[in-house]
C-alpha cells in the first residue's frame, strides 16, 4: 500500500466593512465557499460538502493526472486557484477544469483550493490529500488448518494441490495480503458463494471431500478496488502418514515460476550394445574390472565421433542376459549426451592406474595427493554446452570393492587415510567443470568411490536421479558395507555453480546428501564478482542416510579474507530427510539442514530458505556450524545471514540418534548468524536442547516449539509469533528408500 496521509489547512480571514461609523452589518460579497467541487478520476472521501474542507482522494495506480472542478457559490467570487504541493497557485475560472494534476507514484500529495471572495478579503482554503491506491493483489501466506500445500507457497504462484489427511472433516485457509490496505480478501468453494476473510485470518470451513477433489478460490482485491489475483487450491483427502513407518510420496506438478520442465533424452548418434552380464548371485559384471576395461575404447570412440544427440548403451539385442559394460574414464563433450538405457549397468574400472592425471604417473588411490585432485572421473565434462548424462539405467562405480592388486577398496583406503590425518585421492563418477546447461537425467548411481556428483555448471539440471550407497549389504569378499564406511560419498555437489535445479531426485549415501561447495570464483572466473554459488532450487527430494542438506564447507568465494560472497540465492523446498534408513553413522553425522564453514575457509553465505522440510530420527536437525574445523584458524571469517527456515518438522522414531540438538550458531559478536524461524517443529525423545551463540533470530509468524530454550552468548531473539499453525503434517514425505 502506498503511504496515506491526510493534510489539511484552513484559513478564514473575515474583513467586515463598516458603514456609517456606527457599524450597520458585514459588507456584501464575503461568501468564499464552494457550492461543489468535483473531481476527473476517483472520488473524495468524505462526499463533498461546502461546510468540509478536508477530503481523501484515493486514485488507481493507472492514473497518472487529474484535474478538479471547483464551483463557487457566489458567481462573483473574486477568484479561485488551485495549487499542488505549494507550487505556483494556478487562477481557475469557477465551473471550470483546473490544470493537470499529479498523481504521485508514493506518499500523499497536497492540492490546495483556495476561494477570494466578492469583497477580495476572504478566503477559504479547501484541501485534498492525494495519494495512489496500490494494485498488488498478491498474497504474502497461504495457509491451512490442516493439510499441506504443493508445490510450497510463493506469491507468484497462482495454483495449488491441497492434500488433506483422510478423516478431516474441515479445513480452513488463512490467506495474509501482501499490502495489509487490500479492498478485500474472498473465499469460495466449488464455485459457491465468495465469503469474506480478513489477511490473516481462517476462512470458512472447506469441506473435505471423502473422494475426488473440491476447488477452492481466494481472490484478492487490491487496494484500488480493481485489481484482483485469484488463487486456485485442488483440495484432497490423502492417507494420514505414519510418521514412524512409509508411505507413498505425493506429487504434483510444480508450477511455480521459471520452475524447469522434464527433460528429453536427445536423438541417437550412435547405439553400442552390451557384451557382458551379470552375476546373479552378488551383482557384480561377469568379467572381471580389476582386468583391462573391456568397453573405454568403444564408449570413447562413439562419443568423440557423435556431433549433436546421444550414445545409447543397450542391452544386447540377441542375448538378454549381456546388460553390462565396464569402463575406465569417459569423456563427454559440447552437445553429446550418454545416454545409459534402462536395464543397462555401467560398471566402473577398478584398476586405480586407469585414473591417474597422466599416464605413468601414479596419483589416484595414493597417500598424500591432493583430495580429488590425483583422479580422473569415470566421466568427465570439462568446458562444455549443453552436455549430459541420462538413461534409466545404474552406473555403478564398485567403491565397496577390491581394487586391483589386492583386498582393499576405495572405501578401505580412503578410512585409512581420513583416519591418518593423510589426504588421499579416489575417482568421483561424474564430475563436471566450468560447464553451460549440464543435465543429468533419470540415472542410478551406485556406490562411488568418492563424490558421485561434482557439478560446476550454470544453468544445470537434475531430475529423477537416485544415488544409492551402498546398494549391497556385503561386497565379494564377504565385508559388510555400510554407509558411514562408504567415506567422503557426497551425492551431488554443486560447486561454484549457479541457475540450477536439482529436483524429484532421491539420495542415501555416506557423506552429504547435497553440498553447496562455494569455495572458489563462479565458474572459475576470477573476474565475477558476484557469489560463487547463486540461484539454486533443490525441490521434491527424498533423502535417505548422509550427513545433511549442507552447505560448505567451503563458503570463502574465492577470498580468504572473510569477504568472499559464498552463496547467494539457495531455496530448499519439499524435502525430506530420514534418519531411519540404516547407516552404521553416529550422532555427528545424523544431520539435517546444516550450514557449515570455518576460519580457514569462510565466507558469507546469505538467502537460503528452506521450506516444507520433514525430518526424522536425526541427532542435528538444524545445524548452523561456522566452526565446522574444531580448532582451525584463519582470516575467512564465515558469516550465515538471511537464513529462512518455515514450516519445518523433525519427529523422533526409535533411530540410533542418542541425543536431540538444534544448533543456531555465529562465529563472533563481528559475525552474527541471522536466522528467521517461522512454524519449526522439532519433536523428541531424546529432550530437544538448543545451542546458540552470536546470533540474531526472528521468530514467527508461525510457532516454534523450542523458541523458550532459545538463549547464549551475543543472541537477541525477536518474538514475532502470531499464528497458530500446525506442525507440518509430512504427507507423503517418508517413502521407500530401496
Amino acid at each position: 500500500m502506498r503511504a496515506l496521509s491526510i493534510s489539511f489547512s484552513l484559513a478564514v480571514a473575515t474583513a467586515l466593512a463598516c458603514a456609517g461609523g456606527s457599524g450597520s452589518g458585514p459588507a456584501t460579497g464575503t461568501d468564499a465557499s464552494l457550492a461543489s467541487l468535483s473531481v476527473s478520476a476517483g472520488t473524495l472521501t468524505p462526499a463533498f460538502s461546502a461546510d468540509t474542507t478536508a477530503y481523501e482522494l484515493l486514485l488507481s495506480a493507472s492514473t497518472l493526472t487529474f484535474r478538479v472542478t471547483p464551483t463557487a457559490s457566489d458567481p462573483g467570487v473574486h477568484g479561485l486557484t488551485v495549487a499542488q504541493d505549494g507550487h505556483a497557485a494556478m487562477p481557475t475560472a469557477s465551473g471550470t477544469v483546473s490544470q493537470a494534476l499529479t498523481v504521485p507514484a508514493t506518499g500523499t500529495s497536497t492540492v490546495a483550493i483556495v476561494v477570494t471572495a466578492a469583497n477580495g478579503t476572504t478566503t477559504r482554503t479547501y484541501t485534498l490529500a492525494v495519494s495512489s491506491a496500490g494494485a498488488d493483489a498478491s498474497l504474502s501466506r497461504l495457509t491451512a488448518t490442516a493439510g499441506s500445500l504443493s508445490p510450497v507457497f510463493a506469491p507468484g504462484t497462482a495454483a495449488y494441490k491441497l492434500f488433506v489427511p483422510q478423516g478431516t472433516g474441515a479445513t480452513k485457509v488463512v490467506p495474509t495480503a501482501r499490502d495489509a490496505g487490500v479492498h478485500g480478501i474472498t473465499v469460495a468453494q466449488d464455485g459457491g458463494s465468495a465469503a469474506p476473510v480478513g489477511s490473516g485470518a481462517a476462512s470458512q470451513d472447506l469441506t473435505v471431500p471423502a473422494s475426488g477433489t473440491s476447488t477452492v478460490a481466494v481472490v484478492v482485491t487490491a487496494e484500488d478496488g480493481v485489481t484482483t489475483r485469484r488463487y486456485t487450491l485442488t483440495l484432497s483427502a490423502v492417507p494420514l502418514p505414519d510418521l514412524c513407518g512409509t508411505s507413498a510420496p505425493i506429487s504434483a506438478a510444480d508450477t511455480t515460476p521459471g520452475f524447469p520442465s522434464e527433460p528429453i533424452i536427445p536423438a541417437t548418434c550412435a547405439v553400442l550394445e552390451a557384451n557382458i552380464g551379470i552375476n546373479a548371485s552378488n551383482g557384480l559384471p561377469s568379467v572381471d574390472p580389476t582386468v583391462t576395461p573391456a568397453d573405454t575404447a568403444r564408449i570413447q570412440a562413439a562419443l568423440d565421433a557423435c556431433t549433436s544427440g546421444s550414445v545409447k548403451l543397450q542391452k544386447n539385442s540377441t542375448d538378454g542376459a549381456r546388460v553390462a559394460f565396464v569402463s575406465g574414464p569417459l569423456t563427454l563433450k559440447s552437445n553429446v549426451t550418454l545416454w545409459v538405457d534402462q536395464g543397462v549397468t555401467l560398471f566402473a574400472s577398478q584398476r586405480p592406474r586407469d585414473y591417474d592425471k597422466t599416464p605413468g604417473n601414479a596419483t589416484c588411490a595414493v597417500s598424500n595427493t591432493k583430495s580429488s585432485g590425483g583422479c580422473k572421473a569415470l566421466i568427465t565434462a570439462a568446458g562444455t554446452t549443453d552436455a549430459g548424462v541420462m538413461g534409466s539405467g545404474i552406473i555403478d562405480g564398485l567403491g565397496g570393492e577390491p581394487m586391483a592388486g589386492g583386498s582393499t577398496s576405495w572405501w578401505d583406503f580412503a578410512t585409512v587415510e581420513n583416519e591418518a590425518g593423510r589426504s588421499f585421492s579416489n575417482p568421483r563418477l561424474i564430475d563436471v567443470a566450468g560447464s553451460h546447461g549440464f543435465t543429468l537425467y533419470d540415472l542410478t548411481l551406485h556406490n562411488s568411490p568418492k563424490f558421485h556428483v561434482g557439478l560446476e555448471s550454470d544453468p544445470f539440471l537434475v531430475w529423477g536421479v537416485t544415488i544409492l550407497t551402498p546398494s549391497r549389504t556385503t561386497n565379494s569378499l564377504g565385508n559388510p558395507l555400510t554407509a558411514d564406511a562408504a567415506t567422503n560419498t557426497d551425492g551431488i555437489d554443486p560447486s561454484n555453480a549457479g541457475n540450477g535445479h536439482i529436483v524429484y531426485s532421491t539420495i542415501s549415501t555416506g557423506d552429504d546428501q547435497i553440498a553447496l561447495k562455494c569455495g572458489g570464483f563462479h565458474m572459475g572466473n576470477a573476474a565475477d564478482t558476484g557469489a560463487a554459488c547463486r540461484n539454486i532450487t533443490i525441490a521434491h527430494n527424498h533423502f535417505g542416510t548422509g550427513h545433511g542438506m549442507s552447505i560448505g564447507s567451503e563458503t570463502n568465494g574465492g577470498k580468504y579474507d572473510g569477504t568472499g560472497l559464498g552463496l547467494d540465492g539457495l531455496h530448499v523446498y519439499d524435502l525430506s530427510i530420514d534418519g531411519l534408513v540404516p547407516s552404521g553413522a553416529g550422532n555427528s553425522n545424523l544431520n539435517g539442514i546444516r550450514i557449515k564453514s570455518d576460519p580457514s575457509r569462510g565466507g558469507i553465505v546469505r538467502n537460503a530458505t528452506y521450506q516444507d522440510v520433514c525430518m526424522r530420527g536425526l541427532a542435528n536437525p538444524i545445524l548452523l556450524l561456522p566452526t565446522y574445523g574444531g580448532n582451525t584458524t584463519g582470516t575467512a571469517i564465515p558469516t550465515f545471514d538471511g537464513i529462512t527456515i518455515r514450516n519445518v518438522r523433525h519427529v523422533s522414531c526409535s533411530g540410533t540418534a542418542t541425543y536431540l540438538r538444534t544448533t543456531l550458531a555465529g562465529f563472533d559478536a563481528s559475525h552474527v548468524s541471522g536466522v528467521a524461524l517461522d512454524n519449526a517443529v522439532v519433536e523428541g525423545p531424546p529432550s530437544p536442547t538448543v545451542i546458540a551463540g552470536n546470533a540474531s533470530i526472528t521468530l514467527g509468524p508461525g510457532p516454534v516449539s523450542f523458541a523458550s530454550s532459545i538463549s547464549g552468548t551475543n543472541v537477541t531473539v525477536t518474538n514475532a509469533i502470531t499464528a497458530s499453525d500446525p506442525p507440518n503434517p509430512c504427507l507423503g514425505k517418508f517413502v521407500a528408500i530401496h
